[in-house]
């Protein structure tokens, strides 16, 4: 059986994909979103990792990085920053304005 956590939390970033096809030229101005994370850690030892202190670890990576911040990331390369500051994670999930998503996963 396996067995894990996930946490999620969210926060307000602005961000422009420069390299947006033709349709979809608005892309590469900045634009806000509302980012939604979902972060899947594998369970350690018995909830060796508890909800509460996980998050809040993971808020300083969006405290440091993201929140409030102009920076030009997709949801995928968010992920992946999540994933490569945190081993326990094994997936992350990044939405724009909890409608569409991107993901990382090992």
């Amino acid at each position: 059986m396996k067995k894990g956590i996930i946490v999620r939390l969210q926060f307000e970033g602005y961000h422009a994909w420069l390299g947006a096809p033709k349709e979809c030229e608005f892309l590469k101005s900045v634009h806000r979103h509302i980012f939604h994370v979902e972060a899947y850690a594998k369970e350690i030892a018995s909830r060796g990792i508890e909800f509460i202190t996980f998050k809040k670890r993971l808020q300083v990576v969006v405290k440091d990085q993201f929140d409030g911040k102009m920076f030009h990331f997709s949801c995928e390369e968010i992920a992946e920053i999540f994933l490569n500051t945190y081993p326990e994670l094994y997936k992350v999930v990044v939405w724009e304005d909890n409608e569409n998503a991107g993901y990382a996963e090992r």
